[in-house]
């Protein structure tokens, strides 16, 4: 999302600037924008670690939409960093989530892109199949929001639906 989208100010405690050595009051967005400058620049373990604090102190009931964009890119994170598994649990849950999120629903970007991630991050949890359910579920997800023509190619689709169908 970078800089240039404008969030609620949501205050969590979080690592400042990129380390986890001094905790400070920083408003979500500025945590979610550091960390995808971070994504961006291939330092995953450092969004990882960002991130984390943030996320733990989530409350079961009111989750707002700052903290499942963090949700997505934390498990992003962790599948590039070689926690599949906990990668593949963060996802979906922000995908549950945003999907139910009054702000938020089934089209918006957060839940089409937690759904991605869960996929990725379930097939290097080497479960192929709930990870090709995934797939097919992000396929149907940007047909319904992008048409026919938008989101993946017409070729693209095919050759994901093919290779899901493939024997595992």
């Amino acid at each position: 999302m970078g800089a240039g989208h404008q969030r609620a100010r949501t205050t969590v405690t979080a690592a400042a600037g990129g380390s986890a050595a001094a905790p400070a009051e920083k408003p979500v967005c500025a945590i979610i924008d550091r960390a995808e400058d971070l994504a961006a620049a291939g330092r995953l373990h450092d969004v990882a670690t960002l991130l984390r604090p943030a996320l733990a102190q989530l409350s079961g009931h009111a989750v707002t939409a700052e903290a499942l964009d963090a949700a997505v890119l934390y498990a992003h994170a962790l599948t590039g960093t070689g926690h599949p598994a906990v990668a593949a649990a963060w996802a979906g849950w922000a995908h549950t989530r945003s999907h139910r999120h009054r702000d938020r629903g089934p089209g918006h970007p957060t839940t089409i892109r937690a759904l991605g991630v869960a996929a990725a991050a379930l097939l290097a949890d080497h479960r192929p199949r709930q990870s090709a359910a995934r797939y097919r579920n992000l396929v149907a997800a940007l047909t319904t929001t992008s048409g026919p023509a938008g989101g993946l190619r017409l070729g693209d689709r095919i050759l994901l639906l093919s290779d899901l169908d493939a024997p595992w």
